[in-house]
């Protein structure tokens, strides 16, 4: 498994982000990312209940970094429409798995799918997400990033 690099200020994978999840995400192949995390009480909706805002952005994080290839380096996506299914309760500070793969790809489009689950593997929450590549980003250029959104790589990388 290959440890994908992290950010320094994302809310998702911000390694630097003191108010957020810190979520670490692996890829074995292409086009598929994996990884596991505990979310704290400070993330709950209902008592001892993750937020349902705070699971979407944990599905559309993992599912975003699907898009990413080494074949064709510095695309940039965003986020085109996320459809959340949530399909059970989500308790604070248990173990759980995250999921995401690529479905489609056409064009400037990817197709993906995430999924939170709990160690027996039971689907607590997905998500349909759909990503368009945007040809110049706004506010960012890849070529010479910003302290805003610097890749922080991996210590096993």
């Amino acid at each position: 498994m290959k440890r994908l690099a992290n950010s320094k200020h994302c809310f998702v994978c911000g390694v630097e982000n003191e108010n957020g999840l810190k979520l670490i995400l692996e890829s074995e192949k292409e086009d598929h990312v994996s990884g596991k995390i505990s979310i704290s009480r400070k993330f709950e909706g209902w008592p001892g209940i993750v937020h349902g805002g705070i699971l979407a952005a944990i599905l559309d994080e993992a599912a975003g970094r699907t898009t990413e290839t080494e074949q064709i380096p510095n695309q940039t996506f965003f986020t085109g429409t996320l459809t959340v299914h949530y399909r059970h309760p989500v308790h604070c500070d248990t173990p759980l798995l995250v999921e995401a793969e690529v479905v489609s790809r056409r064009g400037r489009v990817v197709t993906t799918k995430s999924r939170i689950m709990d160690e027996s593997r039971l689907v607590l929450a997905e998500a349909d997400i759909v990503y368009v590549q945007v040809q110049q980003p706004i506010g960012f250029d890849h070529t010479s990033p910003s302290d805003q959104w610097v890749m922080v790589p991996s210590e096993e990388n």
